[in-house]
C-alpha cells in the first residue's frame, strides 16, 4: 500500500487506497517497457497497449482544443454580427425618425400656408364687401 500524503480516513475509498486527487489528464504516461530487444514476449503487448491508450489520451486533448478553438472564433463572429446588426437597426431608426419629423414639419408649413392663403382671401372677401357697401 502506497502512502501518498491522505490518510485512509479522509480518501472516500473506504481507506483502501492512498490515491491524490490528481487531474491525469495532463500526466505523460512513460512506457517503461518498450518494444526493444530483450523485453519478454508479453511485454510488447503492453508496451502497444500503453502506447495507444497515450495516443488517444493526445488525441482527445487535440480534438478538446480544436473544439474550444471553434467555439471561440464561432463567438466571435457571432459578436460581430451582432453588433453589425445592431448598428443597422439603429441606423435604419434614426433614419425613419428623420423621415417622420420632415413629414411633420413639411405638413406643418403646409397647414400653415392654408391658413394664411385662407386668411388672406377672407380678407380679401371683407374689403370687396366693404368697398361695395360704401
Amino acid at each position: 500500500n502506497m502512502d501518498l500524503g491522505k490518510d485512509k480516513k479522509e480518501s472516500g475509498d473506504g481507506g483502501r487506497w492512498n490515491i491524490p486527487d490528481v487531474d491525469f489528464r495532463d500526466v505523460k504516461t512513460r512506457n517503461v517497457s518498450s518494444s526493444t530487444a530483450g523485453a519478454g514476449s508479453g511485454d510488447f503487448h503492453v508496451y502497444r497497449h500503453q502506447r495507444a491508450n497515450e495516443l488517444r489520451r493526445i488525441e482527445a486533448l487535440e480534438k478538446e482544443i480544436k473544439e474550444k478553438e471553434r467555439d471561440e472564433t464561432w463567438k466571435k463572429d457571432a459578436d460581430a454580427h451582432k453588433n453589425k446588426v445592431e448598428s443597422q437597426i439603429q441606423a435604419r431608426s434614426a433614419k425613419r425618425k428623420r423621415r417622420k419629423e420632415r413629414y411633420k414639419k413639411r405638413k406643418k408649413l403646409a397647414r400653415e400656408s392654408t391658413q394664411s392663403n385662407d386668411e388672406s382671401q377672407n380678407d380679401s372677401v371683407t374689403q370687396e364687401k366693404q368697398a361695395s357697401s360704401s
